[in-house]
């Protein structure tokens, strides 16, 4: 089976990072990257022109760091909306249980942006076989 998992930003910020986290045992992230942009195929990120991303995907481990950022000024800033879905291959059939372990923000003058960490922020939107 395969879940996805939506993360929803509700207000403008220009950078953001953080890391998912789920047990390997149960679930993995197809890693096929056939843009070869360095973001795997099953991460899909919304992001504006001018904002560059970086993902690290370690499927022993269960676990996901991305990072969104521009890299010239004026900085520009994310949308409101879905900033990234996830594909999870499931072996058990069911959604995995998927963490937000850390999650940075910032804005467009390079200053944190404190942040917690709501439950609803990463959701199951399509469960196939």
């Amino acid at each position: 089976r395969r879940s996805r998992y939506s993360a929803v930003m509700p207000f403008s910020i220009a950078a953001a990072a953080f890391t998912l986290a789920w047990d390997p045992a149960t679930a993995s992230i197809d890693p096929t990257d056939n843009g070869a942009d360095g973001i795997p195929d099953a991460v899909a990120l919304n992001l504006p022109e001018g904002l560059s991303a970086w993902a690290i995907l370690d499927n022993e481990a269960g676990t996901l760091q991305v990072a969104v950022a521009g890299l010239a000024l004026p900085l520009p800033a994310l949308a409101d909306g879905e900033l990234a879905a996830v594909t999870f291959s499931s072996a058990g059939g069911e959604a995995p249980a998927v963490t937000l372990e850390t999650v940075s923000l910032g804005d467009a003058d390079g200053a944190n942006v404190p942040v917690s960490r709501p439950t609803q922020l990463f959701l199951p939107a399509v469960l196939t076989r």
